[in-house]
């Protein structure tokens, strides 16, 4: 099998607050994830292989770098642990039959700037699936002036540009009780092409819980196409 390597992707960048400010609860339980893991790709001149052990230590480097980052994604992006500035909220109203108030508040999470940013990770680590209303969205106050009744496709908008600034609607986010992963990792059912890596986490009340991972080789990047919770 041939070896994996690491190319970064957003190698270097740390969380930090954005000079417009964190979101009130957030700080300490980011420090788990500071920096933005980067997407596994094979490498074409390490064909040779050193066994089996060397193989398989490999294939756990690739693993834990796409858990590192499955968990940016599951905690920080559809969990809503991205800096924030709650001062800094626009307000519309949802359509019929809902008739709410909706509430987008800005981003300034120096990882990701904008909804490409957040696309192009998510993708790079995720085989695609069905998140129309993951991303997306680019609308200015000239379309959509604040206040008004959004359309149905922009009220279901987890992220969005508007006038060039990316915001999050809360509302739209995904309850999730991952806190931090565990370091020790199984990697089983391994072929050319694919594996499956067993990763531990503690919860945010500090409960212990495990993840099953497929992950499969796609146009020479290594992918997470499958995710399932494992009794433990």
């Amino acid at each position: 099998m041939k070896k994996a390597i690491i190319i970064s992707m957003l190698a270097g960048l740390t969380l930090m607050a954005a000079s417009c400010g964190k979101s009130s609860d957030s700080s300490e339980k980011n420090n788990a994830t500071a920096s933005v893991a980067s997407p596994v790709a094979m490498n074409a001149e390490d064909e040779a292989g050193n066994g089996s052990s060397s193989e398989n230590d490999e294939l756990k480097n690739v693993a834990i770098e796409l858990t590192d980052a499955y968990g940016i994604i599951k905690k920080d992006i559809m969990g809503g642990e991205l800096q924030t500035d709650d001062k800094s909220v626009l307000e519309f109203k949802a359509p019929a039959p809902d008739n709410g108030d909706i509430t987008l508040t800005k981003v300034c999470d120096e990882r990701f700037i904008n909804t490409d940013a957040l696309r192009d990770f998510y993708y790079t680590i995720m085989q695609p699936s069905n998140e129309e209303y993951l991303f997306g969205g680019n609308f200015d106050k000239e379309t959509y002036p604040e206040g008004c009744v959004l359309p149905f496709e922009l009220s279901m908008l987890r992220y969005m540009m508007y006038d060039g600034q990316l915001y999050v609607n809360k509302n739209n986010l995904a309850v999730t009780d991952f806190y931090t992963w565990i370091d020790d990792i199984n990697i089983e059912k391994v072929s050319d092409t694919e594996f499956t890596a067993e990763r531990k986490y503690t919860t945010d009340c500090g409960k212990v819980k495990a993840m099953e991972f497929d992950i499969a080789l796609e146009d020479d990047l290594w992918k997470i196409t499958g995710i399932r919770s494992v009794n433990i």
